[in-house]
Formats: structure tokens, sequence, C-alpha cells
């Protein structure tokens, strides 16, 4: 991820590892991460991010969660 932070499969990866190792909350972290650290280039990447972010809210969190990760992915994407 270093040499390439706009490979979404990795981000998505480590959340998933974060997931299983520790609990959603450091989960949440690393997608705060991936979606502030993928260019604004890489839409098709940062897409992959936002819905990965909406599932694990959809899955782990709470409804206002959830409704403010879509607000947000809304509003940086097409």
């Amino acid at each position: 991820m270093v040499a390439d932070q706009d490979q979404s499969y990795l981000w998505i990866q480590y959340i998933a590892f974060m997931l299983d190792k520790l609990d959603a909350n450091a989960a949440r972290r690393v997608a705060e991460r991936a979606v502030a650290a993928v260019s604004i280039t890489a839409e098709a990447d940062k897409l992959n991010l936002w819905i990965a972010f909406m599932n694990l809210e959809a899955q782990f969190g709470t409804q206002q969660q959830l409704q403010d990760v879509v607000k947000r992915a809304l509003e940086v994407n097409d």
C-alpha cells in the first residue's frame, strides 16, 4: 500500500484483516484512511472503498453510522 495507495483491493483486505484481528472500530479507522488516501482520479477504486465502507457499517454499525457514510459517499462519487 505504501508503493501504490490507489489499489482498493489492498485497502479492502486490510480492512477485513483489522475486522478479523481487532474490531469494527479498527476497521473503520482503516476505511477512513483508505477513502482519504486514494486519489480522486482513481474513481473505480475510490467507489470500491466507499462500497466496502458502507458494507462495514451495514454489518457492524448503527443505522446512523450507515446513513452518515452513505451521505459522505454520495458527496464525493457520481
